[in-house]
Formats: structure tokens, sequence, C-alpha cells
């Protein structure tokens, strides 16, 4: 059903609309990944997610894959490892990106505006992170009166927007 070209409802249940305001709460469902529409590969052990963005990782354990599929421009991602006891048996839950890099990653090192860096894979216990993706500027185009226009890639890279753990560390995905 479409009411015009600013707003229409999808056969799925789903609304797109151009424009909104929305008064009171707007909920998210989180859902645990075994119970997400995630795909689980058995040979790596890793979740890939998909429609389900809003995840519990229960028991860590899990490596979760972001897709960068340009679909997901303008997506926040929520995973939450909900240990709240831990010990040196507690399982983080990592987090990596399909085929690229995660984001704006402060390590806390250096002068203030140093220390950012990406990184191939990142792993937390005891806490939430959210990332948001962004599309990858990758085609430039210089016009005949010198501007040069930048268009969108095939992909998106995955930006985390906040962490809030106990530990977390990053680095190079070990395979």
């Amino acid at each position: 059903m479409t009411a015009n070209e600013n707003f229409k409802i999808l056969t799925d249940g789903s609304i797109e609309a151009k424009n909104g305001t929305f008064g009171g709460n707007i909920k998210t469902s989180m859902k645990f990944i075994e119970n997400s529409d995630a795909t689980y590969n058995e040979t790596t052990g890793k979740y890939t997610l998909g429609d389900d963005l809003h995840i519990i990782a229960v028991n860590g354990a899990s490596t979760i894959v972001l897709p960068t599929a340009i679909e997901y421009a303008g997506a926040r991602v929520i995973i939450n490892n909900p240990v709240t006891t831990y010990t040196a048996a507690s399982q983080a839950t990592t987090i990596q990106a399909q085929n690229s890099l995660i984001y704006g990653f402060y390590d806390g090192n250096g002068a203030p505006g140093e220390g950012r860096y990406t990184v191939e894979e990142f792993a937390f216990l005891t806490g939430t992170v959210e990332l948001l993706a962004i599309p990858r500027a990758m085609q430039y185009q210089e016009e005949p009166d010198g501007e040069i226009t930048r268009t969108n890639g095939s992909f998106v890279d995955w930006w985390i927007t906040s962490i809030s753990a106990k530990h977390y560390s990053a680095g190079q995905s070990q395979e």
C-alpha cells in the first residue's frame, strides 16, 4: 500500500518513509544470535548477520561477521555480550567485517586526536558495542568545470559509534 511516494507500507509489513517525527518510544527487538536470521558457518564457526541487527551473544564464544553490501548503508548494529561476572574461562564476542576493516577504534594512546585506526577484528566481554554502516566513497569524477563528484561505492564500511564493555581488544584476525 502506498499513501504517496513519501510513505509506503510494504508487503512484509515494513514501512519506507522519506521523513518523519516519532513521539514516544521506538522499540527494536534484541535477538539471541542463535535465534536470529544470521547465517552460521559450521566450518569457520562464525555467524554472518542478516536483517536482525540487534544481537545478544550469550556466553560469548561467537564470532560475528558484519555484512558489507551497500544495502546496509545507514544501518546500526548493536551487539551485547551479557556476561556480568567474568573469569579466566569467560568467552569474548569477536566482531569482524566481511572483506573489510572496522573503523573508529580508539586505543587510548597518543596525543588527543591520535590513536584512531582500523582493525580486522575486535573482541569484547561484558558490555555492548554499536556500529554504523557508512557507504565507502569510491568513485571520483572530475567535471568539466573542475568540480569533483564523489559517489558511493558498492559496499559499506563499519564504524564503531560506541563501546560500553568491561574488556575489549583489537587486532588482526587469527584465521
